[in-house]
């Protein structure tokens, strides 16, 4: 069977002493030179080499807080610096024929499937030099409930024959359909009558286009790579059905703004020669800052990273801390949670109140703990403590 590609799986984080800053401003600026000169001969090209095979399992991590990132602008001879970034844990997607999918009925002319390790399933197409993605399952919250998106015809999510100056465009239709159950308890509220289903329909185009070339280097590693600029135009209307209608009826507003989001998406994403995966992704907001990162990891490097665990609430990273923490909160349900640190002796030291829709990340400053062992709590709206664990605060 040919090669295939994966699709925006891409998030990555890490900690490891180079993200630390342990080079000096001067060596850096000395080894970053060094690099960008190293690029000039090294233009990378895509091939079918950059698409993973049934059987491969893709290690990534995932950045939610980029600080800094510079993404410099389009042309050769570019140089990126990510080796800063961090993230709680690692992440890894297999890849398989695409009838070893649980839902592949769903998409029966899907060559590859591509499963994360939550279970979310992405279905992919093979289309002489290219890959589309035809759509994929998503589970809300806890996993008790799955999604199913579909792509008519499909849409490229990777072209094995791009080169520097090389732009596509594509164009294709969107659906995706929620039960009663897989929406939001904050989004129901706001519909008029007792809501069965939601539908959202979209024309979407989206342009590819290889815009720089050069060195990008990562926490761990260093690679000549193409970047490709991937933007998403997205004209969507929003559908519900009700117990008093069978028929589907438009939605506007508040519901419809945040089921939709941004009617513009954007993403970079790094290839380099022969890695069957890019290198890096980096997702815009709509101010085309960057929004979150994932990067890969070496199958050699995975021993330096904890893997996810699906049923955690709350993490803290990096531990041990030194100015500042960030928590990654997950698999919890809709609503407000406090997460509080103590001391040792269970003193109250910091709240901070957060408001849960989707897993997200935060940063909190520590800087005024002393150095020493704490605890950190994550508390419902009922006042019930969920879980506690430790945290450590080192001063330099």
């Amino acid at each position: 069977m040919k090669r295939v590609l994966l699709s925006r799986w891409l998030h990555l984080p890490l900690n490891s002493r180079w993200s630390q800053g342990i080079m000096s401003p001067l060596i850096l600026v000395v080894f970053s030179s060094l690099l960008a000169m190293g690029s000039l001969f090294a233009q990378p090209v895509m091939s079918m080499q950059n698409i993973p095979d049934p059987g491969d399992t893709l290690y990534y991590l995932t950045d939610e807080l980029p600080d800094r990132l510079r993404l410099g602008s389009k042309g050769p001879r570019q140089f990126w610096n990510f080796n800063g970034l961090e993230a709680p844990y690692l992440q890894m997607m297999q890849v398989e024929e695409a009838s070893a999918g649980v839902f592949y009925e769903r998409y029966p002319s899907s060559d590859l499937v591509m499963i994360d390790q939550d279970g979310n399933e992405q279905y992919f197409a093979l289309n002489g030099a290219q890959i589309d993605l035809l759509g994929g399952t998503h589970n809300f919250f806890k996993g008790n409930a799955h999604h199913f998106s579909f792509f008519k015809g499909g849409i490229p999510e990777m072209l094995s024959d791009l080169q520097f100056g090389d732009q596509r465009n594509f164009e294709t239709t969107y659906e995706c359909v929620l039960t009663r159950t897989e929406i939001p308890e904050y989004l129901v509220e706001h519909f008029d009558g007792i809501i069965q289903a939601v539908k959202i329909e979209a024309d979407m185009s989206r342009s590819i286009a290889a815009d720089a070339w050069g060195t990008l280097l990562v926490p761990l590693g260093q690679y000549d790579v193409l970047r490709l600029h991937v933007e998403d135009q997205i004209d969507a209307q929003v559908f519900a059905r009700t117990e008093e209608s069978a028929a589907w009826t438009p939605v506007e507003g508040q519901v419809a703004e945040r089921l939709i989001g941004s009617q513009r998406k954007t993403h970079y994403s790094f290839h380099a020669r022969d890695v069957a995966q890019p290198i890096a992704t980096v997702f815009l907001d709509e101010e085309d800052r960057a929004r979150s990162v994932t990067f890969r990891v070496h199958p050699s490097q995975i021993e330096y990273y904890r893997l996810a665990n699906p049923r955690q609430k709350i993490y803290a990273f990096p531990n041990p801390a030194i100015a500042s923490v960030r928590l990654k909160l997950t698999n919890l349900d809709p609503g407000t949670y406090t997460v509080r640190f103590y001391n040792i002796l269970g003193k109250p030291l910091l709240d901070k109140q957060v408001e849960f829709d989707r897993p997200q990340t935060l940063r909190l400053d520590l800087s005024s703990f002393a150095k020493g062992t704490y605890l950190y709590t994550l508390i419902d709206e009922r006042g019930k403590k969920l879980v506690t664990k430790r945290i450590v605060v080192l001063k330099p």
